[in-house]
Formats: structure tokens, sequence, C-alpha cells
């Protein structure tokens, strides 16, 4: 740590609107890793070796021991200050339990002690006045017997994205690895060296101030200010996260884990290709994730809003929603998608702030009841594919543009989200390497994202190596999970199911 310490420049980060706008919920994952051929202690992940290496990383990524402050005019940054580090929470845990037992109990978190649950929410401070918030935690779990390890990453959303976390784990388990093959001290191996960038300034000189490519439900959404959102912007950091986790405290959210393999996705879009008409685009296996999950989601919750049980709750809504706010009857799917192979002046770069989008895919509510046949999945592929054809480089500097016009264009974006009763999030990371994140005794046996994380969200990921295909992470309200797995189209598809704790 004292190496990192010294290593510390002070410095500020400016952060851009697509940051803030991604800075309600922090990115939580878990690794396991399996001591398969019994290593001994010092051989299996050493943990001098991971806590060095974890320092090592840091030093990448200064931007970590940052304080989260805003400015007058309520632009946020990340302040790093040699002489006030704001550290990473970092633990290493012993577990009584063995790691076979975590593994026959499907990787149940509940069953060791220190589990961020907290970590899974809104970023904020602890408790109700006070405290500061933590840019990045980290927690080692080692098992019964020398038996596994669990190490839990998770970074607030608003320093990176899938890309930049990714990135600072690879950093971390490729420094360890080294250091765990170098220990006799005679290979003359050189040590991984990175040129990442945090400086949010790269995005700033493609801004565009035009706007014919957004469309007009991004348009509004970044253009239709208020007192609220100015007023939200206007708090500091440690109030606002505050109020959002109060208000995110009622959603009782849990987390459910679906594996299908890549055959049956490759069956369902080649009939979906066939039932679509003849001047329909080629679909990927994204855009029939995507429509696949659009729909299934949509109708679980639909059946879950008029179940009897839910009456009161129904007609709150539909009063909100229907009466006041004049939502229209359609689904919001927000398809995230990363601007960096767009951008081409990011092509070559390792930045790893926040460069994502969320595009809207509408469907009429119509629709998504109706079987779901494959000429019924084709016109939401179709939608899909439409909708990543029209994030192109001009709609990426034009997004950026309007969500830095204003101090709140990005708490517009926020607040125009909440507004929506039929929506869900998809992001597909199944392309994503996590698999690779060696630390120095082989491969995760697992990598999932803990129960109660991402509220609203499906994470693709990719699912281990040696059974392939893709791992389905909702995190939905109780009623929707067991709707889903009621829902005999979806668990056609569906290999192996877990439920979350």
């Amino acid at each position: 740590m004292d190496s990192f310490v010294k290593s510390v420049k002070s410095q500020a980060f400016q952060l851009d609107g697509v940051d803030n706008s991604s800075a309600l919920f922090p990115i939580p994952i878990y690794f396991w890793y399996e001591n398969a051929n019994q290593a001994a202690d010092k051989k299996f992940l050493s943990p001098d070796i991971l806590v060095s290496a974890y320092y090592r990383a840091l030093k990448e990524f200064p931007i970590l021991a940052g304080h989260l402050k805003a400015s007058s005019s309520g632009k946020m940054y990340i302040d790093v200050d040699k002489n006030s580090l704001n550290l990473p929470e970092f633990k290493i845990t012993q577990c009584g339990i063995h790691f076979q037992t975590l593994k026959d109990a499907n990787f149940d978190t509940t069953l060791f002690p220190g589990v961020f649950v907290d970590e899974c929410s809104v970023t904020s401070p602890p408790g109700m006045y006070g405290g500061t918030i933590k840019i990045a935690r980290f927690h080692i779990y080692r098992f019964k017997d020398n038996s596994g390890i669990g190490i839990f990453g998770g970074i607030a959303h608003l320093v990176v994205d899938g890309y930049g976390y990714y990135h600072f784990m690879q950093c971390w388990a490729e420094i360890s690895a080294w250091m765990h093959n170098n220990l006799d001290c005679k290979k003359n191996n050189v040590l991984p060296s990175y040129s990442f960038v945090h400086d949010r300034a790269v995005l700033v000189a493609n801004r565009s101030n035009e706007t014919d490519a957004l469309g007009k439900d991004t348009c509004n959404a970044v253009t239709s200010g208020g007192v609220f959102s100015k007023w939200l912007v206007w708090l500091s950091p440690n109030v606002r996260g505050r109020i959002f986790r109060f208000l995110e405290s009622g959603n009782q959210a849990t987390g459910c884990y679906f594996h299908i393999s890549a055959q049956s996705i490759e069956s369902l879009r080649i009939s979906v290709q066939e039932a679509a008409p003849e001047d329909a685009p080629r679909y990927s296996a994204n855009d029939i994730l995507v429509a696949l999950v659009t729909i299934v989601i949509a109708q679980c919750k639909q059946m879950d809003e008029h179940d009897p049980q839910n009456k009161f709750a129904s007609m709150l809504n539909q009063i909100i929603y229907d009466k006041l706010l004049g939502e229209p009857a359609v689904f919001t799917m927000f398809l995230v998608m990363d601007m960096r192979p767009r951008l081409t002046h990011l092509a070559n770069m390792a930045y790893t702030g926040n460069a994502t989008i969320g595009q809207g895919i509408m469907t009429p509510l119509e629709l998504l009841q109706m079987e779901p046949t494959p000429k019924v999945l084709a016109t939401i592929a179709s939608s899909t594919r439409q909708a990543v054809t029209n994030t192109s480089e001009r709609f990426a500097n034009q997004y950026i543009g309007a969500i830095n016009r204003e101090p709140d264009s990005y708490m517009r974006l926020s607040l125009s989200f909440m507004k929506k009763r039929w929506v869900a999030v998809v992001s597909n990371n199944s392309r994503t390497d996590f698999y690779k994140l060696d630390f120095g005794a082989g491969i995760p046996k697992l990598v999932r994202p803990p129960a109660h994380s991402f509220p609203g969200l499906v994470l693709v990921l990719p699912a281990h190596p040696d059974i392939g295909g893709y791992e389905l992470a909702f995190n939905v309200t109780p009623g929707v999970a067991k709707r889903l797995v009621q829902h005999k189209f979806w668990m056609s598809f569906v290999d192996n199911y877990v439920g979350a704790a």
C-alpha cells in the first residue's frame, strides 16, 4: 500500500454527463476460484501476492482513490488528493465453510459473512449523515481447508462502465499471475505494463450540438428539464445518493440466473429469420436474445401486475402512469451499447470511463401480449437491429453533446427513465473475457453478479467455457421471478435455473 500511496499525484477527474447518467448504481461481481488440485496455502493464490498485486493495479487506476465532489454549478468530479486519499475498502475474510459446500448451494452468498448487500444498492455514504462515498470496494473470501477463494469487486458505475470494470480486474489478475509465476525470481519475465485513459476530455472534442440523429424520445428526455432536476443536481453527491438510496429501498428485487446454450439461440435465430419478411436484415444472436428477453419479461411483468393479489398496486400504477404521466401503451427495452467501436478516436485507446448508450426499443404492449411466435419475435428483432444500426458515430457524438448541454441534462435522462412503468434494461456482456481472469491458479469456476444488484436489468454474461452459451442474470421482483420460471416458452430454452437467496 505504501508504494501506491507514494505513487499518487494530486489531480481532478471531471466527470462527463455520460458518467453521471450511470451514477446511481455500482458494478458488483463475484469471481469464484476452486482449489481443485489441492495446492498448498502459499501456492494457491497467496493472500500476500493478491494484496500486492491489487495495490500495483491500483496505481493504474488512481481515480478509484478519490473523493466524489461537485462544483457550485453541479458538475461532478473525482478529487484525488495525495494528502487525503479515499482508498477503496479492501478486506480479506476467512470463511468456515468449504468451497464444495458453496458449490452445492449454487454459490449462495448468504452462507458466509460480510456479504456486500449495501454495495449493490445506490452509490451513497453509509448511514444517514456524515461519512463519504467509497468509489470502490473489494473483498476476498478464503474458504475452509484452502478449498478455494471468492473475489468480490464493486466499483461505482460513475467511474467505470463494464469495459473499465473488466480492465481493472484484468489488470489485477495479470499482475497477480505474474507475481505467482515469478516467486523464485529466476525468470526474467517483464511485469505487465498498461496505458489506461481516465481523462474524460477525450469525449469533449467530438461533441456535437446537432440533434437530427438522436430521435424524438432521446431529445425530449434530455431537453425537458424542470425545477426538480435542477434541485437534484444542486444537491451534494452525498445527499443525492441518500435520497435515491431511500427511494430504491422499496424495490424488493431479487436475482435469478438462467443458462441458455448457444445452439438454442442459433436454432431460434434461424426460425425467426425464416419467419421474417424478405427484406428483413440478417439477425444477430444479440438481436434474438433481446427479442426473447423483451417478450418474456414484458409478459411476466403484465401477469404479475394483473394478479388479484396486486390489485391495489395495479390501480395505483394506472393512475400514476396512465392518467397523470400519460404513458403510451408500449414496453421500452433499453439496450446498453458500447460507443467505443463507433467512435473512431477511441479505437486505439483504453478509455475506462463510461462510454455506453441506452438505446430505447419500444414495442406495443398489444404485440407483446400475443403468442411468442417466430413472426412476433422477428418484429422485435427487426426493431433491435434498427436501433443498433442507428447508433452511429454521428448519433454518439450528438448524444454526448446533448447529455452535457445543461448541468442537469443527465438528471433529466435519469428521471425520464423513472417515469416509465413498462421498462427494462438488457446489457449483453457475453463477449467479455471474464473467464480468462486468471490470478495465478486457473480461471474462475463461476462469474456472477450478486442478487439484488442492477435493479431492472437483465445482464447477459458468458457461461463457463466448459459449457458455453450464455448466463442471463435477471434482477426483478419476486412475483416476476416466479412467473419467469412458469413461462413455458422461456423455460423451453433454459438448460439450468438458479433462484436467488
